[in-house]
């Protein structure tokens, strides 16, 4: 019975996987049921806002973001490509395995930490000002993101676990 949930197990975290990378296409950061940007913004930037010359406001690139939603789908594709080569247990699928659990506990706490690490600079006159946005709520794509993470880490757990029986 294991070996059939085992054989399945790279697909689910691959999915896993997509869910967390798709999370960026939808709202990632709310105020009061407000939105305020979706998942690209909060990861590659750019203006929110200008007058004239004189005030600007951009969002910044954050590579933290960056690694929250996409890391999980590259890794896990790693680990379905080399899951799909090599069907037996293995020391590389366990291995392979802890770090897809590693990289999906990482996403979702950087997740978590989106709102901290998403910055904005203000510029006015040529005086710039860098800000968090704190007290913003993580919107529907980070939730959805933030499950898959979690989810995509217990299975890939499991994964790794099931790896040492043979």
């Amino acid at each position: 019975m294991y070996k059939k949930i085992q054989s399945y197990q790279p697909l689910i975290i691959f999915i896993s996987g997509l869910l967390t990378l798709s999370g960026m296409f939808f709202t990632v950061l709310i105020t009061d049921d407000s939105e305020l940007m979706n998942g690209i913004m909060a990861i590659f930037g750019g203006q929110i806002g200008s007058i004239g010359n004189f005030a600007e406001a951009t969002i910044n690139f954050s590579f933290l973001n960056l690694m929250a939603f996409t890391f999980p789908a590259i890794f896990s594709l790693l680990l379905l490509v080399i899951s799909v080569r090599n069907i037996h247990t293995s020391l590389l699928k366990l291995t392979m395995g802890f770090v897809v659990t590693t990289v999906f506990v990482l996403s979702a706490i950087l997740i978590i930490q989106l709102p901290q690490n998403t910055t904005a600079t203000f510029s006015v006159f040529s005086i710039e000002s860098t800000g968090t946005y704190d007290g913003a709520g993580l919107g529907i794509g980070a939730i959805i993101s933030l499950i898959s993470s979690i989810f995509g880490g217990i299975t890939t757990l499991v994964f790794s676990i099931l790896q040492l029986s043979k």
